[in-house]
């Protein structure tokens, strides 16, 4: 931040920071705005300014110590502590039978191992608390969904070698005995935590922070599936194939040299967000592999999108990299610099949630670290599995009075998710506040209420306040984008004070109203978006915004910061009018404009794709610093928008501040600071009539 900032120090001491002094004088806030929720400096910039943790319990306390507690105890002080939370399936003897209590106390310094359901609410004024005392040990109460594997690992027998796996003798093996698959594995080595990768080639590694798929390979050539109809719904022929072509790295002979590994690719097109999916057949003569779309036929990868593969013996050639044999249940191992694992400290994920909340209330964690989560498998959508989908805390149906505080949540899946089932829920006085989130694969936050056709469920009032994330959404499910923190239809919405930095989808996503398709009436919607900070968002995706807002308002954006908008496509900032014609017979042929009506309608969009137009502010990204999407009644003021190249033939060059599009209307953007991007404003198709002041 320190050098986008000194260079506007004079512009960005606008209203906003003025406006702050004036509350400070005044007192005490009166409103929820008037709080900022960050620390503001007196260049204009913001800081992290989390509330400290403060140690609650009610009269009815019992303490778990996962440790040295036994379930036969009372569990009533730290001396005669429980091993299991009564939620817990593994409880036992008086932690079993444990209900009706108002705290449960877990002791600092120790790891908890296992998923906790819970069947039972707290009341009104007097929650059920999960939490830790500084005064009861030393260090974190960690939550941890994984199994730590410790010795009985041997180098590996070449002669038992799975097929095609390089350097077997590299290799270290053990047979697990857990029956989850282990879709994620840690080494904690040296006070760090490090992630393993499963397998995979190339063995890339983000060596451009502004391109982090820099290494990935790319595809030379992509066909259709000729044995599929060009164009008919998914339920009829599911998802359309296409055959992705590289003579440099599909070099194998053997027909099934890729059976069971996963491709990640890029699409073209908006969005494009790496998606997983299986490989289902491999064609040695053209170098070429068959895979499915992520959920629809126009979803298609174009020469020089990028891809990579996963998930196969073959591919583990180098250190820091495993491969899980489902059949055998054997664990295939490589260590960083080739440690000796049988010296070393695994963790391998077993759990896909931690805290399972479902139809209950009053219930308020504090004080805990959460660490390490699995998916089922990869390429799942999100409607294939819902209800298996993974969070540190998940809390589905209805649900009053839900409070998420200070905690931390790093090596994860995803945070927190909140989610109401069908048109009868009823989501109210929700507060996630003050947490800590590192290095999470899918998002971080997510609320949203149910929905049964045409009806929604009831979300009523949210308050995420004041939350620091960092690296979210660098692995997202197939029809997913990444997005950090997304809340969906609250009635009453407060989002202030949140730090995010490097975002692989969008960092703030707010939709207010309600959704396309729904007959309900939403006569209450205001959502107040202020103080917060996103840094290097879109890093795996276009079309959309650093903070960006959907549908219904009003909403009120302001002091917020917006920094550097990824957004890359790859593919079309390699077109040129030297190789026009072979690109764009080839996207004709993926994408004929009589079948996809929508994927002629953005050929306007970069400048690359009409011949001789030149480049312009969008032929290499196409993300923006604040996004209103299909929304009206948006009001933006006192923002600031920081892009790192205003250059239309770099790479880096940011397409534009601020985006209107699909029919939104009657927007107010005013008194809002820009720098150093390819536009100032991008209005797409169906933007009506707004107000642009100041």
């Amino acid at each position: 931040m320190a050098s986008f900032f000194p260079r506007l120090s004079i512009g960005i001491l606008t209203a906003s920071t003025a406006a702050i002094a004036l509350w400070a004088e005044a007192g005490e806030p009166r409103f929820p705005w008037q709080e900022t929720h960050a620390r503001v400096l007196s260049h204009g910039d913001l800081e992290w300014d989390p509330r400290p943790f403060a140690f609650e319990a009610g009269d009815s306390v019992r303490y778990i110590d996962f440790e040295n507690g036994d379930d036969a105890n009372d569990g009533r002080t730290p001396a005669r502590a429980w091993k299991h939370h009564p939620w817990d399936a593994a409880a036992e003897a008086n932690a079993a039978t444990g209900r009706r209590v108002d705290s449960y106390v877990f002791r600092r310094g120790v790891v908890y191992r296992g998923q906790l359901v819970a069947p039972e609410s707290g009341e009104p004024g007097n929650p059920i608390r999960l939490t830790s005392d500084p005064r009861w040990g030393e260090g974190e109460a960690a939550i941890h969904g994984s199994k730590r594997i410790s010795g009985g690992w041997r180098r590996l027998d070449p002669a038992t070698a799975p097929a095609g796996m390089p350097e077997p003798r590299r290799v270290w093996v053990r047979k697990l005995t857990m029956d989850a698959l282990p879709t994620a594995v840690w080494e904690l080595h040296q006070d760090q935590i490090i992630r393993i990768h499963l397998a995979r080639t190339p063995n890339w590694t983000i060596s451009d922070p502004d391109d982090v798929r820099a290494e990935w390979a790319q595809w030379r050539h992509v066909e259709a599936d000729e044995a599929e109809p060009r164009y008919l719904p998914e339920p009829q022929v599911g998802p359309h194939r296409s055959w992705g072509i590289d003579p440099e790295l599909l070099t194998e002979t053997d027909p099934d040299a890729y059976a069971g590994a996963t491709v990640w690719t890029e699409y073209a097109g908006l969005m494009g967000t790496p998606y997983p999916n299986r490989i289902e057949a491999f064609d040695p003569e053209r170098n070429a592999i068959r895979f499915a779309a992520p959920w629809s036929g126009n979803r298609r990868p174009v020469r020089s999108c990028r891809y990579f593969l996963e998930n196969h013996p073959r591919f583990l050639d180098e250190p820091g990299e495993y491969w899980f044999d489902a059949d055998s249940k054997r664990l295939y191992l490589r260590l960083p610099e080739d440690r000796d694992p049988n010296e070393a400290i695994i963790e391998v994920a077993r759990h896909v949630t931690l805290i399972d909340i479902r139809g209950q209330s009053h219930i308020h964690i504090s004080g805990l670290t959460f660490r390490f989560q699995r998916v089922p498998q990869w390429y799942h959508r999100f409607w294939d599995i819902a209800d298996e989908d993974p969070a540190g805390v998940k809390v589905l149906g209805s649900a009053e009075d839900i409070r998420i505080a200070n905690n931390r949540f790093e090596h994860i899946v995803r945070a927190i998710w909140i989610q109401g089932e069908g048109a009868d829920s009823r989501i109210d006085n929700i507060a996630v506040t003050d947490n800590e989130i590192r290095h999470a694969d899918w998002d971080a936050i997510d609320i949203r209420p149910g929905r049964e056709g045409p009806q929604l469920g009831h979300l009523g009032r949210v308050s995420v306040l004041r939350n620091f994330i960092h690296d979210s959404g660098s692995r997202p499910r197939r029809a997913a984008h990444g997005h950090t923190l997304n809340v969906q239809y609250a009635q009453l919405l407060h989002v202030a004070g949140n730090i995010l930095e490097r975002t692989y989808g969008a960092g703030i996503m707010l939709w207010g109203g309600k959704p396309g398709g729904v007959i309900d009436d939403v006569p209450l919607v205001r959502m107040l978006v202020h103080h917060n900070k996103v840094v290097d968002s879109l890093l795996h995706t276009n079309d959309w915004g650093g903070i960006e807002t959907w549908q219904g308002g009003p909403a009120y954006l302001f002091s917020n910061i917006s920094v550097n908008p990824g957004g890359y496509w790859h593919y079309l900032d390699q077109v040129t009018d030297a190789n026009w014609d072979s690109w764009w017979d080839e996207m004709g042929r993926l994408y004929p404009t009589e079948d996809f009506p929508y994927f002629s309608q953005i050929r306007s969009v970069s400048g690359g794709w009409t011949r001789g137009a030149g480049r312009n502010h969008a032929s290499a990204r196409f993300g923006f610093a604040f996004f209103m999407d299909g929304a009206f009644k948006q009001y933006l003021f006192n923002n600031i928008a920081v892009g790192k190249s205003n250059d239309i033939h770099s790479p880096l060059c940011n397409t534009a501040a601020i985006s209107s599009v699909a029919n939104g209307f009657l927007h107010g953007v005013f008194q809002n600071t820009f720098h150093h991007f390819g536009a100032s404003s991008y209005r797409g198709p169906g933007a009506a009539p707004n107000h642009f002041v100041g």
